[in-house]
């Protein structure tokens, strides 16, 4: 490489990306929930990991947390709205990456299975167009289920 250039790394995504903020709860779901294991302090008493979802696209979701879980695990994510509803999806973690020391986790998963609804809503809360389902900026509840 000639002096003075910078090497660049390629970034390639499918999809655009939609930046956001809202509190999430996930747990290791599928096969994988008898192979990966969390400690009683990675987990709330509901046994799932407290985390943010950053970023949403038609193929996946961005968390952020202070867990690390291992690429190719499947998780459950569910994102709690005002009025006690929940948006739930589930995807494959494809992407890990330490974002500092404390330590935190940037996870990239892809959808596993089509969103439909789950992302429509999702997609609702970003935008701010879904009346009752405004998020939650808090810890969230950490309740799963489908979208209500």
């Amino acid at each position: 490489m000639p002096a003075g250039e910078q090497k660049q790394e390629l970034v390639v995504r499918a999809h655009s990306r939609r930046a956001c903020d809202l509190a999430a709860k996930a747990v290791v779901a599928g096969e994988d929930a008898s192979r990966v294991h969390l400690t009683g302090s990675a987990t709330g008493t509901d046994g799932a990991v407290a985390c943010r979802v950053v970023d949403v696209s038609a193929g996946g979701v961005g968390l952020s947390t202070a867990c690390f879980m291992p690429a190719n695990c499947t998780l459950r994510v569910s994102v709690g709205c005002d009025g006690g509803s929940t948006i739930s999806i589930e995807g494959v973690v494809k992407r890990v990456q330490m974002t500092s020391a404390e330590p935190r986790y940037y996870l990239g998963l892809a959808f596993a299975g089509a969103p439909g609804a789950s992302l429509d809503a999702l997609m609702d809360l970003i935008d701010g167009s879904g009346d009752e389902r405004k998020a939650t900026r808090g810890d969230g509840d950490g309740s799963r289920g489908a979208v209500a």
